[in-house]
Order: C-alpha cells, then structure tokens, then sequence
C-alpha cells in the first residue's frame, strides 16, 4: 500500500492541474454563454477551447510515452493513446470548419473518420493498458478468462442499458436515412467497450492515479458522445455549444492531466490470491440494472434485441459463476497441497527422508498413550555410527552425507510399515518397533542389517555402529514412576524410554570402542649446573 505522505504529495500534484482545468471549463462556458452559444462566435471559442485541449492531451502523452524511466509497454500504451488524441484533435478541426462554414454538423461529414479513428485507438490503448496491469497475475500470453468474462459481462450490460434507455426509442425517430446514424452509434460502442476495457485494468492491477483519470476521462467523453446522439434524435439536432461539447471539454482535458511523465510507474499488481474486493462486484452492479431494464421493457412488449442481451447476460454471469466456483477449487487444492509441503518439510528430514526428530517423538506419544491404555509394549532403540567423523576428515563432507544416506535406507527398508525409522540428529538414529518383541532381538538385527559394506564414493566401506535398544511396557513404567513419587505424565514416561535407549546405546560405545594408548609421563630434562656468581 502507498504511504500516507506519498499519497498527500501526489493529491497535491494533480490538484492544480484539476483547478486548472476546471477554470478553463468555466472560462470557455461563461464566454459562450455571452457571445451566444448558438452565435458563430461561440461556436467557435467552443469548437477551438476542444481542438486545443485534445491537442495538449496528446502532446502530453506523446511526451510521456518518450519517457526513457517508464516501463516500454506502459510508453507504448500513452503512444497509441496519444495517436488517438491527435486524430481527435483532427477531426474535431474538421468539424470546426463545416460548422462555421455554414455546413450541417448534423451529417456524415469526413470529420467523423478521425473521430471514429480515436475510438478505436483509445480501445486499442485501453486493451494494452488492461494487458500490462494483469500481466504480474495473469501472465504474458493471456488476460484470463475471468478478467475476459468481467470485461465481456460488464460491456454487455452498458450496452443492453445503452439499448433500453436510448436506441430502442431513438432509432424510430431518427430523421434522414438512419445510415446516417452508423458513426454516432459507432462512437456508443467504443465508449462502453473503452470504459470496459479502463475499469476492468483499474480493478484488476490495483487503481492508479493515471488509471482513474483515464476512467473519469473516458466517462466525461461517453457522456459527452451520448448527448451528441441524443440531440440528433431530436427535431432541432445538434448544436455546437451545448453540454456535450462540455463534457468533451472535460473529458480530453482529464486525459491531459493523466498524461504526465512525471507519474510514477504502476505499482505491481495484486496477489490473485488477495483480489480487489470490491473489483469483484462491479460486473454484477453493472449486470443487476442491466437485467432489470431488459426485463421491464420486455415484460411491456417483445423485442429481440433486448431479449438477446439479457439471454447474453444470463450466460455470461452463470460462466464467471463456473469460473468463480473452479478457482476456489483450484485454490483450496493448491493449499492442501502447500499445507502437505509443509508438513512434510516440518516432519521429515531433508537428507535423508526419514522422519525426524520432532515427528518421532510425536509417534512415540503416540505409541506410549496407546499402550498406557492396551497394556502393550513398545521397544525404542538408538543407533549411532561408530568413527563417521573419520568419514568426514578422510573422505569429505558429501561421503559423509552418502553413508548417512545409505544407512537411513538399510533402516527404512529393516521395519515394518506399522514402525518407525527416524533421523535423530547427526550420526544417530532412532527407532520405534511396535511389536512385541525382545530389545535384544531388535539391537542384533539393527547390527546385522549395517554389517554389510555401504557403497560410499564408488568404494566399499565397512561402517559399525552402536546401537541401544529398551523394550518397556507404559502401564508398569508409569506404575513405577508413580510409586517413586517421579512425574508420570505421557510425557515424562516417553523422555524416560528415550533415556534408557540412550544410555544402553553409549554403554554399548564404550564398551566396543578400542581403548585409547596410555599417556607417557614425559622425561625430566636434565637441569643445568648453577653458574656460581662472581665475587
């Protein structure tokens, strides 16, 4: 998360670009206001205020986009956006001079190629804007197929909005060939599929103050798009001066405060595991209206393209509900199985794969609590090799590690599925043999087992250990213990065995271990004569 003082400093770099703009707004509506709107004056201190306010919106993206410390995606993304403006810029120049020129601004005009032109850029940019702020969470070759649904289920209900609310009752009305109308309809669906496009690179990679600029921007000229469409449906059409050229006004100058080289690159983009929150909500707020509208007007009369757009709607949103449900699946799988990684890196050891120390002695609880209650015996037995370090000193850590190995395989394999094999720490080894079965009968086997050469660094060695085995029932030690007056606790008597194993191993060791060469008093040396002193 952004700093608190971060955030402040950046509140208050586009605080003044935001009053400036608001000032230029007000600015150029109260000079239309008193020249007339509908004067050739006002038209003109209109049409020019739009021309050169998306002519400094695109010189402040091409400018941010030659920026060398942004990211090349994310200058590439302000380049296209920037083409867009500039073709904008174009037509609106176009536009300018039909409509003082005494032409109809109402008609196909050549000015409405640029225009659709910027429509189709500003989707283009939206789109790879949209890439770059899912390509930490979605990877590089695809946008997901849950961001596409939201995108997909979200136009979808602006556009069934769109239908319901205006060009169901517009198209009847429309004057002219309504051919005618091909461009400003056109300008409809860039809009939304743009603003779809925005908000979905916004929910999905984390809000930026260029990504909710570009919203805002692109809901100003939406607006402004829908007002221009509204006006033509009506018996005077449209006029320049009005509240649509406003909201152009607005929105280009929205996009010229975003475009500022000076921002900072986008912070990297959520976990998947920790989405936005309320991102997630959006497409069904977008959807919930959308469905209401549809099935209001066709609850009044039939009509086929409102109840195509709701059927589209039904299916998208019971998609991303599949979706939904199989990532959480995908999700819980993915944690069970990080949760058994986990386990098994707490209970068993790295070099040799057998349990260790901690995991054994939760077995043999285990063990000691069930034979507290059976009755049973359990046999614990320790093995430690004799002279490993040698094995080190003279053949190198890795033989060490090969013969520690090897040895923890002959264990393994000398149990049975019900015992237990584990690494106790360095050179020793403990086991846990459920049987009923003598300690004596145990330790032989456990020597007999190593007696046999390990293969060690592409050589026979004859490695020899000392082992100690007990065999005790719980219910007597316990018995025992509590007769002594010493604590009797599952956890004491498992300490207790662990003990005795142990001290049998190492009685064991010295017994077996070759006793050490006698120490020699060393030799007096001769001490010299005294000098005698001088007189």
């Amino acid at each position: 998360m952004t700093p608190r003082p971060a955030r402040a400093a950046a509140a208050r770099e586009v605080r003044g670009p935001l009053l400036l703009l608001l000032a230029v707004v007000l600015a150029v509506a109260a000079t239309a206001h008193l020249l007339g709107p509908t004067s050739t004056a006002g038209r003109a201190v209109v049409g020019a205020a739009e021309a050169l306010v998306a002519l400094t919106a695109a010189a402040r993206a091409a400018r941010t986009a030659a920026h060398r410390a942004l990211p090349r995606p994310l200058r590439l993304t302000w380049g296209v956006l920037a083409a867009g403006l500039l073709s904008w810029t174009a037509g609106q120049a176009v536009f300018l001079t039909v409509d003082l020129g005494g032409g109809d601004p109402t008609a196909t005009t050549a000015a409405d190629v640029p225009f659709l032109l910027w429509g189709v850029l500003a989707v283009a940019a939206s789109f790879s804007f949209l890439r770059l702020r899912t390509r930490g969470t979605l990877g590089t070759r695809t946008l997901g197929a849950r961001t596409l649904l939201d995108g997909a289920l979200t136009a979808c209900a602006l556009l069934t909005a769109l239908v319901v609310l205006w060009l169901d009752g517009a198209l009847p009305h429309l004057p002219g060939r309504p051919v005618e109308f091909a461009f400003p309809l056109a300008f409809q669906v860039l809009d939304v599929v743009y603003l779809t496009l925005t908000v979905m690179a916004v929910l999905h990679g984390g809000p930026t103050r260029a990504g909710v600029l570009a919203v805002a921007a692109g809901a100003a000229v939406t607006a402004g798009d829908a007002v221009y469409f509204l006006a033509l449906t009506t018996p005077a059409g449209f006029t320049t001066g009005g509240l649509a050229d406003l909201c152009w006004l607005t929105g280009f100058g929205l996009f010229a405060v975003a475009a500022s080289p000076d921002n900072p690159p986008p912070p990297p983009p959520p976990d998947p595991g920790d989405p936005v929150p309320w991102g997630l909500a959006v497409p069904y707020l977008a959807f919930v209206p959308a469905a209401a509208l549809a099935v209001h007007r066709l609850w009044s009369r039939a009509d086929p393209a409102v109840l195509t757009g709701l059927v589209v709607l039904i299916v998208l949103v019971l998609l991303r509900q599949y979706l939904v449900v199989h990532d959480h699946r995908a999700l819980l799988a993915t944690a069970e199985r990080q949760r058994r990684q986990l386990e098994v890196l707490a209970h068993v050891d790295p070099l040799t794969g057998l349990v260790n120390r901690r995991r054994f002695s939760q077995v043999l609880t285990d063990a000691v609590g069930e034979g507290l209650r059976s009755g049973g015996h359990v046999v614990v037995a320790f093995v430690d090799l004799d002279r490993f370090k040698e094995v080190n000193d003279t053949l190198g850590h890795g033989a060490g590690d090969e013969l520690l190995r090897a040895v923890a395989d002959r264990l393994a394999s000398s149990v049975r599925v019900a015992d237990h094999a584990a690494r106790w720490g360095g050179d020793e080894f403990a086991l846990l043999v459920t049987d009923d079965v003598a300690a004596e009968d145990v330790a032989e086997r456990l020597c007999a087992v190593l007696a046999a050469p390990f293969t060690v660094a592409g050589a026979p060695l004859h490695a020899s250990a000392s082992t100690g085995a007990v065999r005790e029932s719980p219910r007597r030690l316990h018995a025992e213990r509590t007769a002594t007056g010493a604590p009797a606790d599952v956890e004491d008597l498992v300490e207790a065995l662990l003990a005795r194993a142990d001290a049998l191993m190492y009685e064991r060791k010295r017994r077996t271990r070759p006793p050490a060469p006698a120490a020699r008093p060393a030799a007096r040396r001769p001490q010299p004569a005294p000098v005698p002193r001088s007189s």
